[in-house]
């Protein structure tokens, strides 16, 4: 041993009284007169006192010092100057996950033939907390350390929206028939519609229309293609008809204007139900309820009276709607079917003041009973009546 200490050579020389270059200071592997050296003797360092105070004093020498990692207890052999710092527990694989991580991945798409990218995001580094608190990667383990490593984490991949790309100034704020409404520009996604909620995706080619027109700006707000433009078309109980006046008129600001104006943020617009069209719908559906018009008739008293054989239900789109009552407010949808449902007349549904007037001025001798006599028969003012019966009414005291 001693193969550290200072001049080890000159002093062998002038002891043994041999020239220097005689001597050779030999690692422990030379020795080969020893027997089962290794086991006992890892360096020269570790069993001499002068080597341990020469490795000492050069910050080479290795202690054992023990700590914790996620729980899991250690002992390692450490230089006590330096020793080991946190990113060297990945280095050396005792916390087996790399240092960092890669970003997310990015998007990479074009609008209005712009190229353009979203980029994926930050990843998140490892997190070394040592006694509870946290600590950069340089930092030197000591004894007892606990130490807790958080994995670094892939940034997440971007994830973008068509309505990230829409600008304030692309929307539209307008007023329709009073009410205020928000319409988003024309959006195609690799030439389809989209809409703003739709996510984007690599290499996707993006069109964003902002140019608005009023025909478009009606479309968006619910209205059908064929309800903006002539020829009007629609149906009573399958029977189509079709007129060629516009449906609707259109106001932008006060000014009646056509489906091709511009429109822009502020603007107010107003929609009717074109006259001349409900005119030509309200011929179509009178049409159809002259045609399944009947009358039933009776003779009261000697006196002929007519009503109604049925009464109509009018249903635009299968829902009922008054005939008179603004039901064709929605006139370019209507899918009209008349119903005729059968009425069943009392007595009393035939009976008019006249007839009870003139009874009444008959009956001099004071209060009675009305008689009711249906075809000859004695009957009552609930019994339900026929075509061409007769009916014969009278006071009976």
């Amino acid at each position: 041993g001693g193969s550290r200490t200072i001049n080890l050579r000159e002093l062998l020389s002038a002891e043994l009284n041999v020239p220097p270059d005689r001597v050779i200071v030999g690692d422990i592997g030379n020795i080969t007169s020893v027997s089962d050296t290794h086991k006992k003797l890892e360096s020269p360092e570790d069993i001499t006192c002068l080597g341990i105070a020469s490795m000492y004093d050069e910050k080479e020498i290795m202690l054992p010092i023990s700590f914790s990692v996620n729980g899991k207890n250690l002992s390692l052999l450490l230089p006590p100057f330096g020793g080991l710092s946190l990113a060297g527990l990945i280095e050396r694989k005792i916390a087996d996950f790399p240092l960092y991580e890669l970003p997310g991945r990015s998007l990479s798409f074009s609008v209005n033939g712009t190229v353009r990218e979203s980029a994926g995001g930050a990843p998140l580094p490892v997190l070394f907390t040592v006694n509870g608190s946290e600590r950069h990667s340089d930092y030197r383990i000591m004894e007892n350390d606990a130490i807790t490593v958080r994995p670094p984490a892939k940034g997440a991949d971007a994830c973008l929206k068509i309505s990230g790309l829409i600008e304030t100034a692309d929307i539209l704020h307008i007023s329709f028939n009073g009410e205020s409404k928000t319409v988003y520009p024309g959006i195609t996604v690799n030439g389809l519609p989209a809409m703003p909620e739709t996510q984007v995706n690599d290499f996707d080619e993006i069109e964003i229309i902002r140019e608005f027109r009023l025909g478009q700006v009606l479309q968006k707000l619910g209205f059908r293609k064929d309800a903006l433009y002539p020829p009007f078309i629609f149906s009573i109980n399958g029977e189509e008809h079709s007129s060629g006046c516009p449906p609707y008129v259109f106001f932008i600001n006060g000014k009646k204007t056509s489906t091709d104006m511009a429109v822009s943020s502020g603007d107010e617009i107003r929609a009717e139900v074109n006259p001349d069209a409900a005119l030509e719908y309200e011929k179509a559906l009178a049409a159809a309820l002259d045609a399944k018009r009947e009358q039933i008739t009776v003779v009261a008293n000697q006196t002929v009276l007519k009503r109604e054989k049925y009464g109509f239900e009018i249903r635009r789109q299968g829902i009922p709607v008054s005939a008179g009552s603004g039901h064709c407010a929605d006139l370019p949808f209507s899918d009209t079917e008349v119903l005729k449902i059968e009425n069943e007349y009392p007595v009393c549904g035939f009976i008019v003041k006249e007839h009870l007037k003139e009874l009444s001025g008959r009956n001099e001798g004071g209060p009675g009973y009305l008689s009711v006599k249906i075809d000859g028969r004695t009957g009552a003012l609930n019994d339900k009546i026929k075509n061409n019966c007769s009916i014969s009414l009278s006071l009976e005291k």
